[in-house]
Formats: structure tokens, C-alpha cells, sequence
């Protein structure tokens, strides 16, 4: 309910964005793709803005989309569209720079290296989620373990010892 609210949707997907080990995996993925669209659209003759503007369909994460209009505001007004970027923490701060002298040189050789960094970036979210996977799960299942542990078995021993134990 909370996430169909304008308001939800964003600050849950803030939270995607910012989550200690999913996050990071979760936000380069999406900038990798962001950054696919935006050189396709910027090899193919579109100006800043217009790029800006085709390329926010390939995210449907309203905290990222927010950046993007307001980077699209930026641009339309004459300042850099990666600010709102970097004032979200969305864009590294290496991204930004390389992003940066692009737009002094060449925009769209830069952002061929941009997804080749952040493609590394994924491998190494991906082997960080890899390995802390198995401890997250061996925590749900010693919660699940203690809890059947006290809805069952600790009623069963009440009844019979006759209530001598008391919760």
C-alpha cells in the first residue's frame, strides 16, 4: 500500500539504492544500463537533453528518475547534468570525473569507459553478495528455528510439566 504512494515508491527505492550490500549491486546495474542508453542515444545525434529524457525508460526507480529530471533541468539551464547525480551519491565519484572530462572531449568514448568500469564494479558486487549470501541465509534459518522452537515445542513442555515452566 505504503509503495503505491508517489512519496513510498520513492523512499523505498532510496533504500534499494542505499542498502549495505544489495544496494551497490542494485545502483551499478542500473547505471550500467542508464549509461548504455544514454551512449546509444548520444552516438546516434541527440543532444544532452534529449538523451537525457529517451534514456530514463530503462528505470523505473523513482529515486534514480528524480536525478534524471533534475539533470535534465541542469542541462536545460546550462549547468552539469551529473550534479544531481553526485548530490543523490549515485554516481561515484570517479564516474563523475570521468564523466566530466567527457563532456570536455569525447562524451561518448568516456561513457564506453565508464560501462566497462562500472561492468567491474558489478563483478565485484556480485562476488561481495555471493559471499555474504550464505551467512544472511543461515541467520533466517536459526530465526525460523527459534521461533518454531518456542511455539511448539515450548507449549508442549508447559503441558507436560503441568505449567511449571512460565513465559
Amino acid at each position: 500500500m505504503y509503495y503505491s504512494t508517489p512519496k513510498g515508491r520513492y523512499t523505498i527505492d532510496k533504500l534499494l539504492v542505499t542498502m549495505p550490500v544489495v544496494g551497490p549491486l542494485y545502483n551499478n546495474i542500473t547505471i550500467n544500463k542508464f549509461f548504455q542508453a544514454m551512449l546509444l542515444n548520444i552516438r546516434n545525434g541527440m543532444r544532452i537533453q534529449e538523451s537525457l529524457e529517451v534514456s530514463k525508460n530503462v528505470t523505473n526507480n523513482y529515486y534514480f528518475l528524480s536525478a534524471i529530471e533534475a539533470g535534465k533541468i541542469n542541462s536545460l539551464s546550462g549547468s552539469s547534468w551529473i550534479e544531481p547525480f553526485e548530490e543523490k551519491e549515485l554516481f561515484k565519484p570517479m564516474v563523475s570525473g570521468m564523466v566530466g572530462i567527457g563532456m570536455q572531449t569525447d562524451l561518448a568514448e568516456m561513457m564506453d569507459k565508464v560501462n566497462e568500469y562500472i561492468k567491474m564494479e558489478i563483478d565485484e558486487s556480485l562476488a561481495l553478495f555471493v559471499k555474504v549470501l550464505p551467512e544472511v541465509t543461515y541467520v533466517f534459518v536459526g530465526i525460523a528455528i527459534i521461533a518454531l522452537v518456542i511455539t511448539v515445542i515450548v507449549p508442549l513442555t508447559e503441558v507436560y510439566m503441568g505449567s511449571f515452566i512460565s513465559i
